[in-house]
């Protein structure tokens, strides 16, 4: 066995025996192993979902602040800890030389988290409606707002109502808004987005984008500066 190093890694060791070692240990499972609770997102989650060309220089890791996770470590049943105490859950800078960027947030937004498997090993990432939310809150998680909008248009066969609620559930009518725009734009509708237009935020601050300057390119149908580029805004819209 041969032992990983790096800050909150210790005690984390590769086994690599012949008989073993028919699969490479990829970097997402010694995180993993470090903290069984980790839910890898955004770019990352991006590219395990076949939605952006970026090859991630970094793995994006989300953790929650509170709460009680009712997951337990994956590869294990619920009667493998009794009498037992859960790991520590530790989160590393860096494993192998690769960044480790661990997005925060609260407890209730513990969902739309799924299984998915790295090199034949589970692990949790966040399924495709979460991590196009999560991107979209995040666009420099993701690559920048182009690489955005390209996995929105990406994603084919996504599951509205699953879509929707994962955005009523952050409340946040801004959040309403954007997803409302991108919907659109994109030729898809669902019922409860007239109930989001009947209740939109006003003022030069909503912007399609968070941190960008304000534009006087605008949707009046959802009260957003589109304050991106019109070049990358056809992405999104297609013309």
């Amino acid at each position: 066995m041969t032992p990983v190093d790096g800050p909150g890694l210790s005690g984390i060791f590769v086994i690599d025996a012949p008989y073993a070692s028919l699969l490479e240990v990829l970097e997402e499972q010694i995180v993993q192993e470090a903290n069984p609770w980790t839910v890898f997102s955004h770019l990352t989650a991006l590219a395990y979902h076949g939605l952006t060309d970026l090859i991630p220089s970094q793995i994006h890791a989300t953790r929650f602040r509170d709460g009680s996770d009712p997951r337990i470590p994956l590869g294990t049943n619920p009667e493998d800890w009794t009498g037992l105490r859960y790991p520590t859950p530790r989160f590393p800078g860096e494993v192998r030389g690769i960044k480790i960027l661990w997005s925060e947030t609260k407890g209730e937004h513990r969902f739309g988290i799924t299984v998915g498997y790295s090199m034949g090993t589970p692990i949790y990432v966040t399924d495709v409606e979460r991590t196009l939310i999560d991107i979209l809150r995040a666009p420099d998680h993701a690559g920048g707002i182009a690489k955005v909008f390209h996995a929105w248009r990406l994603a084919e066969g996504i599951d509205l109502d699953r879509l929707v609620d994962y955005t009523d559930r952050f409340d946040k009518q801004i959040l309403r808004q954007r997803v409302g725009f991108m919907l659109q734009s994109l030729g898809l509708h669902h019922p409860r987005m007239e109930g989001w237009r009947s209740k939109l935020l006003r003022g030069g601050s909503v912007r399609l984008i968070a941190d960008g300057e304000y534009s006087k390119t605008f949707s009046s149908e959802w009260n957003l500066s589109l304050n991106v580029p019109d070049s990358v805004l056809s992405i999104l819209t297609g013309k």
